[in-house]
C-alpha cells in the first residue's frame, strides 16, 4: 500500500514539474533564464578579470614600495657615512690648526735663538782676548798659588752686590719701538727686552709713529735681554698690513 502511494506521489510531481515546465516554455521563461544565466556568466568573467587586475597591481605596488624602503635606507647609509667623514674632516681641520700653531711658536723661537747666537758671536773677539791674557798669567798651579795669597791677605770680604730688580713696565706709556717683522713667521722684533722689564706674556698696543693711530695689539712670546719677540695678539683681527719699523710699541691701562 505504500509503495503504491509513493509510485502515485512520484507521479502527481512529475506531472507538476512538466506542467511548469510547459507554462514556462509558452510564456516565454526559459528564454529569459538562458539570457540570465549568459549575463551572470559573461559578469562572472569580467568579476574575476578585474581580480587578476587588482592582484596584479597590488603585486606592483608591493614591489615598489620595497624597492622604495631599500632605497631610503641606502639614503640613511650615505648620510651617516657623510656625517663621519665631516666629522673626521673638522678633526683633521683642527690639527692642522694646532700644529700651523706650534710651528709658528717654533719659528719664533728659532728666530729669537739665532739673534742670541749672534749676539754671543760678536762677543767671541773679546773672549778671545781675555783667554790670551789669561795665558799671560802663567800655569793653571801659578794662577791657583796667586789667588791663594790674595785670598790669606784679604782682610775683608767685599760684600756680596743685590740682586738688580728690573723695572717692571707696568705704567702706561711707550715702551719701545718695532726693529723688524719677519714676513715668512709672522712675528716682530720690539727693540727692547727682559732688561727694561718685559716679560713673556706681556700685551702691547702698536701705534703708527707717523700718525698716532692705534694700529692693533701684540703679545710677547719670548724676551731676551736687549730685544723681545711679539706676535699678533690672540682673538683680535690682523691688520690689513704689517706694522712697520718704527712703529711705537705702548703699554696702556
Amino acid at each position: 500500500m505504500n509503495n503504491i502511494v509513493k509510485i502515485i506521489l512520484g507521479l502527481n510531481i512529475l506531472a507538476a514539474g512538466a506542467g511548469i515546465f510547459f507554462g514556462l516554455s509558452k510564456s516565454g521563461k526559459v528564454d529569459e533564464m538562458k539570457q540570465a544565466k549568459v549575463d551572470a556568466d559573461g559578469k562572472a568573467a569580467t568579476a574575476s578579470a578585474n581580480e587578476r587586475k587588482f592582484k596584479k597591481e597590488k603585486d606592483a605596488a608591493l614591489t615598489a614600495a620595497s624597492t622604495k624602503d631599500g632605497e631610503i635606507t641606502n639614503l640613511k647609509a650615505q648620510l651617516a657615512s657623510q656625517t663621519t667623514a665631516n666629522s673626521t674632516s673638522k678633526e683633521l681641520i683642527d690639527n692642522a690648526t694646532k700644529a700651523a700653531e706650534t710651528a709658528q711658536k717654533a719659528a719664533a723661537q728659532a728666530s729669537s735663538d739665532l739673534q742670541l747666537a749672534q749676539q754671543l758671536a760678536n762677543k767671541v773677539p773679546d773672549l778671545e782676548g781675555k783667554l790670551e791674557e789669561y795665558g799671560n798669567l802663567g800655569t793653571a798651579l801659578e794662577i791657583k798659588s796667586k789667588l791663594d795669597e790674595l785670598a790669606r791677605l784679604k782682610v775683608v770680604s767685599n760684600p756680596v752686590p743685590k740682586k738688580k730688580t728690573r723695572p717692571k713696565t707696568n705704567n702706561a706709556g711707550e715702551v719701545g719701538t718695532i726693529q723688524s717683522f719677519d714676513s715668512a713667521n709672522k712675528f716682530y722684533v720690539i727693540n727692547v727686552g727682559s732688561d727694561n722689564g718685559i716679560e713673556k706674556g706681556d700685551e702691547f698696543t702698536i701705534f703708527s709713529a707717523a700718525k698716532n693711530k692705534a694700529l692693533g695689539k701684540v703679545e710677547i712670546s719670548r724676551a731676551n735681554p736687549t730685544v723681545s719677540i711679539a706676535i699678533y695678539k690672540r682673538g683680535f683681527p690682523n691688520p690689513p698690513v704689517p706694522f712697520s719699523s718704527g712703529d711705537r710699541v705702548m703699554k696702556t691701562n
